[in-house]
């Protein structure tokens, strides 16, 4: 009997539908959570920075591939609006030569890239996933390369 339960649990998990969200986190989680959830490895940010959407990065840490490769290791750094709440995750890659290397990575992953800007300073690269509702971009300008993951904002119905 207790196998049933087992059994189920694990079917309704499979199941449910797909939840934005990075890793071990969930957008919309608070600091705290993120640290709990990161099994105490993220840790708070001395000099947190405003990013141009406003969101404050109070979180980092190292990571390493996480799904895409143990090769590629990362700055990690948690970014959280007003209401204290993670918006988006950037990994900067720590070695930077490696971004062409992350990028085929990546589109092994998510497929050919989406939307791809390019100037002589810099490439931005986006990627929909829609089955877990997540933004994902890369942008390089030199050798920093920063891979970016951020809830699918849908438009609102009310405009011009």
């Amino acid at each position: 009997m207790r196998y049933k339960f087992i059994i189920a649990g694990v079917l309704g998990i499979l199941a449910s539908p797909a939840l934005a969200d990075w890793q071990y986190t969930r957008w919309g989680m608070t600091e705290l959570e993120v640290i709990s959830a990161s099994d105490q490895t993220i840790i708070p940010e001395q000099n947190p920075k405003m990013n141009k959407r406003s969101l404050k990065s109070r979180l980092h840490g190292t990571h390493f591939g996480g799904g895409v490769s143990t090769r590629f290791e990362f700055d990690s750094y948690f970014l959280f609006d007003f209401s204290d709440k993670l918006q988006e995750v950037h990994l900067e890659l720590k070695n930077g030569k490696d971004c062409a290397d992350l990028a085929g990575a990546i589109m092994g992953i998510y497929g050919p890239t989406q939307a791809d800007e390019r100037s002589p300073v810099y490439s931005l690269r986006k990627w929909w996933d829609k089955s877990n509702q997540n933004l994902i971009s890369l942008f390089q300008i030199g050798e920093k390369c920063t891979l970016s993951y951020a809830a699918i904002i849908k438009p609102g119905t009310r405009g011009l």
